[in-house]
């Protein structure tokens, strides 16, 4: 509903009725909200049912406050689901924009998406977490897994890194 502006039949404002709607929900304590999640089957009868769900993962830490920071220095940008691909987004998201929690997800295939757009395929996500441990051999290792001769990239690339 909230993908369309006006609701029929009173022409309403979709995100006018939904987006309090979405919040009321999230401020409720009786109710855990599970983002991010797929049910996938249902099973019972009324006042006993059991549900199985398959939550993906969202590659980003249950404490995100939401603000945004990381999306705005992202380079890496997808077709957009939410504006049925006709926009581009960053590959750190939020589902749409008034999502209720707002909680980021990187859409994550077969690497992450900052190995597939670097020009040296270098794992950074592994890279900057060994470092942040203070692991810096093991962070070493990680650049020279993929590249043995690292001092030459900066030279064979025309922008900075």
């Amino acid at each position: 509903m909230l993908q369309y502006d006006k609701t029929f039949p009173t022409l309403d404002c979709a995100a006018c009725i939904g987006t309090p709607k979405m919040v009321a929900v999230g401020q409720d304590k009786n109710i855990n909200l599970m983002t991010n999640t797929e049910v996938e089957s249902v099973s019972g009868f009324i006042g006993n049912f059991k549900v199985n769900v398959n939550q993906h993962a969202r590659y980003v830490k249950t404490n995100c406050t939401g603000c945004g920071d990381c999306a705005k220095v992202c380079p890496v940008e997808a077709p957009n689901e939410w504006d049925v691909e006709t926009r581009m987004r960053k590959a750190i998201y939020i589902s749409f924009p008034q999502a209720v929690p707002v909680r980021y997800a990187i859409d994550k295939k077969d690497r992450g998406p900052c190995v597939q757009t670097c020009p040296a395929g270098i794992n950074i996500q592994g890279f900057v977490a060994l470092i942040k441990a203070g692991k810096y051999q093991e962070s070493l290792n990680v650049i020279m897994e993929t590249m043995p001769l690292p001092g030459t990239l900066g030279r064979n690339l025309p922008g900075p890194l």
